[in-house]
């Protein structure tokens, strides 16, 4: 396709999703799932294109810093040197972690007393509703082992949620 080509696609393909999702009646699921198709293969196509340029944008910015962490920002311009907006690029401190497979107990056998020179130990608890919670009240308010108050108490301290349902692309080309 030819930049012309390219641009008019896109055009009516965004026109097309702003169409579909004022009136959503007038498309078939299957008309709606192709204008995402494709809305999702242009975003796809796009992101390869920024990737390297990211890359390259990061490097040149950080000629532009005096610390290893720290803001740039870039002012982009089109060819004829208007400007079209900002990019930053953000480099954050290093951080340390502890790696995930970490031997506590042979690394504090080694280092003994001096473990607390380097590290800290941090327990955190987070309560969850166990496997099966809701039958698991259902069946006790239901056999009398529990009272509306328990049931009460219990249900006060949690909420359900639907999640959003994901919805995944998977475009097909056709050669």
């Amino acid at each position: 396709m030819t930049p012309d080509a390219n641009q008019m696609f896109l055009d009516d393909l965004l026109f097309a999703a702003a169409e579909a999702a004022e009136d959503s009646g007038s498309y078939t699921t299957e008309e709606l799932a192709g204008i995402a198709l494709d809305l999702a293969n242009v975003h796809a196509e796009v992101n390869g294109a920024l990737a390297p340029l990211k890359v390259l944008l990061r490097t040149k910015a950080r000629t532009r810093l005096d610390s290893p962490s720290g803001v740039v920002t870039v002012e982009g311009v089109d060819e004829a040197g208007l400007p079209l907006g900002t990019v930053t690029i953000t480099f954050p401190r290093k951080q340390v972690k502890v790696l995930k497979d970490l031997e506590l107990g042979d690394l504090l056998d080694r280092l003994g007393p001096l473990f607390s020179e380097y590290f800290e130990m941090k327990l955190t608890e987070k309560v969850v509703p166990k496997k099966g919670f809701a039958e698991a009240l259902t069946s006790r308010l239901a056999s009398g082992d529990a009272d509306t108050e328990e049931g009460d108490l219990v249900l006060s301290q949690v909420e359900y949620s639907e999640p959003t349902p994901r919805v995944g692309f998977h475009y097909v080309k056709v050669t």
